[in-house]
């Protein structure tokens, strides 16, 4: 695969820009469910294991724009 990546290509001529892209900040919060969504709304998958309770946004619940269809 590494052959293919840079085929056609002349590799000494190659910049390495790595050092420049920036480190993703770690998450602020852990997860959480969308605003107007809740624990109510899960379809429990197993029986043994309870899903965790996890707290809802706040505000009205979270919509989306229909797509039109081509």
């Amino acid at each position: 695969m590494a052959k293919l990546a840079v085929l056609g290509q002349d590799t000494t001529q190659m910049i390495d820009c790595s050092e420049v892209i920036p480190v993703p900040p770690p998450p602020n919060s852990t997860a959480h469910f969308p605003a107007g969504l809740s624990n109510a709304d899960v379809q429990q998958a197993c029986a043994t294991t309870a899903f965790p309770i996890l707290p809802s946004d706040p505000g009205p619940a979270t919509t989306v724009a229909p797509v039109p269809h081509c």
